[in-house]
């Protein structure tokens, strides 16, 4: 009989302690945790989605620092991770120093969710930099208010009429002609040429030297223009006498009549 009660004895339950001690029952020892009417799920998805307004905070009943987390829009989003990171930690408590509910039950999943939304976020970030430059790159200049600069053209308004150019276009043969036609009336806008000078430029585009002779003669310029040009552009440089110039233009491939012409026409004007 003595027996019998011993064990019935062993198999009773002790005396229940104090919450947050270890206490026998049944023979072994448990600890009775402290926890919190506040459930980490709840804490857990405000942190997540709307923490940078510390509606977190305002859940676990800390206003202090949640109308601080929300003055500073979750301290520009460095709060947010640390308090998102304490919760999935099992950290943070409510005001009263308690562990929050359901931990064990939602962690993992939680936990995966998290991950998850930060690894899109990483992943993305360059996709999203990239699209808003080629967006940026796309937009025309005038939705941003910006507009070019005017710069000043580096080519001298055409020598040769429409007319002439037009005509040596029709009297073309050969598309090598046509095509040096087209490269003797770029180059004549660079800069002032001598015939002897064009044709040579537009052979070293490519043309052969009847081609480029060919356009150039058809092309109706007139030389003394040219030499004019030519003239005033030299002496505007820097000061030179006549001779000078003349033999400027000479070097340039004009002739004895052309610079006579230029250096005439330049002083009558100057």
């Amino acid at each position: 009989m003595s027996e019998d009660k011993s064990i019935q004895v062993l198999q009773a339950p002790f005396r229940t302690g104090d919450i947050g001690q270890y206490v026998p029952t049944r023979g072994s020892l448990v600890r009775r945790t402290n926890h919190s009417g506040k459930q980490f799920k709840t804490a857990w998805l405000l942190s997540l989605t709307v923490g940078f307004l510390g509606f977190d905070r305002f859940y676990l009943e800390k206003y202090g620092t949640g109308w601080l987390k929300l003055l500073t829009l979750g301290g520009l989003g460095i709060w947010v991770w640390i308090d998102l990171l304490f919760l999935l930690a099992n950290v943070t408590t409510d005001k009263d120093g308690r562990e929050l509910s359901g931990y064990e039950d939602h962690i993992v999943g939680a936990r995966v969710t998290t991950l998850g939304i930060l690894l899109v976020c990483v992943l993305t970030m360059p996709f999203r930099e990239l699209s808003g430059l080629f967006e940026s790159a796309s937009e025309p200049a005038a939705s941003s208010g910006y507009t070019m600069p005017d710069y000043p053209s580096t080519q001298l308004p055409s020598r040769i009429s429409p007319e002439a150019l037009a005509d040596a276009e029709d009297a073309a043969q050969t598309s090598g002609q046509l095509m040096a036609v087209l490269e003797a009336e770029s180059t004549l806008r660079l800069h002032p040429h001598s015939r002897a000078a064009l044709i040579k430029a537009v052979q070293e585009d490519g043309f052969s030297n009847v081609d480029a002779t060919w356009a150039v003669d058809h092309l109706k310029i007139s030389w003394n223009e040219e030499a004019l040009l030519e003239c005033r552009d030299f002496a505007s440089q820097s000061w030179s006498s006549e001779t000078e110039i003349k033999n400027h233009l000479k070097t340039k491939g004009f002739s004895e009549k052309q610079s006579s012409y230029a250096i005439k026409a330049w002083l009558s004007s100057t």
